[in-house]
């Protein structure tokens, strides 16, 4: 059966490293333009199944089925420090053997969508770490992907500047309608970004959660339903509810 463009299937798909069960058979789709978010505390294996999804770790059993170009995000941006950011940007279109001038209008163009014009030739190391991975987000929009994998993209920065990046993502797949598959540890990043959360426990890895998100956007942390969503998710982690407050 066809797979639509921009949609994700993983059927069945562990992990086993050697006696150690990191993640227990499990199955779900993400349909095209959806966002759905991965959360789970850190050891649950929800790194290892973004990468199992995204064919760079191999998996022990079952099979992943993505339909369309992929690109992946991670927590660290991993710019090329001897590189402008354009030319950061431009990589994956040299691989590609693009001409110089279309890679360039390209770049720059991903640069905009990213608020980070004017900053095409600086290096990575005069950029903040909020900058550096705007400029990993237009390294992976400048090849038009349908999918984004993303690994915890804003886990290393500062409160404020997560935030200024949660809310540049939301603007960018309500533009764009790429389909996004994020792994966070952040309950309310979760319940402030996703259209459906999936929680995995650990030891070994497993879904004990599938919901969606039908909250309104913009989402109030101070909402009723938010409160209520919030406490099903904390639940969900085996945390007790009563002493844990929004984080944002």
């Amino acid at each position: 059966m066809e797979v639509p463009r921009g949609s994700i299937r993983v059927e069945g798909i562990s992990k086993v490293y050697g006696d150690l069960n990191v993640l227990e058979p499990l199955s779900f789709s993400v349909q095209p333009g959806q966002l759905v978010a991965l959360l789970g505390p850190s050891g649950c294996g929800k790194s290892t199944l973004l990468s199992m999804v995204a064919g760079l770790t191999p998996a022990s059993g079952g099979r992943c089925r993505l339909s369309g170009r992929t690109m992946m995000v991670f927590q660290q941006d991993g710019l090329l420090p001897w590189r402008r950011i354009r030319k950061n940007v431009e990589l994956g279109l040299e691989y590609r053997g693009l001409p110089r001038k279309e890679r360039s209008t390209r770049a720059a163009q991903a640069l905009t969508r990213v608020g980070l014009t004017g900053f095409e030739s600086y290096f990575p190391g005069q950029l903040s770490g909020g900058m550096r991975q705007r400029a990993a987000l237009a390294r992976a929009l400048v090849m038009d992907p349908d999918i984004l994998l993303m690994d915890e993209p804003f886990g290393a920065l500062d409160a404020i500047t997560r935030m200024r990046m949660q809310q540049d993502l939301l603007t960018l797949w309500e533009e764009e309608g790429k389909t996004i598959l994020l792994v966070t540890h952040d309950v309310d990043e979760a319940l402030i970004l996703a259209d459906r959360i999936l929680v995995l426990a650990p030891r070994p890895g497993r879904i004990t959660l599938d919901t969606p998100v039908l909250l309104d956007r913009p989402r109030e942390p101070g909402s009723g339903a938010y409160a209520e969503l919030r406490h099903q998710l904390l639940s969900a982690l085996g945390l007790r509810t009563e002493h844990w407050a929004p984080s944002i």
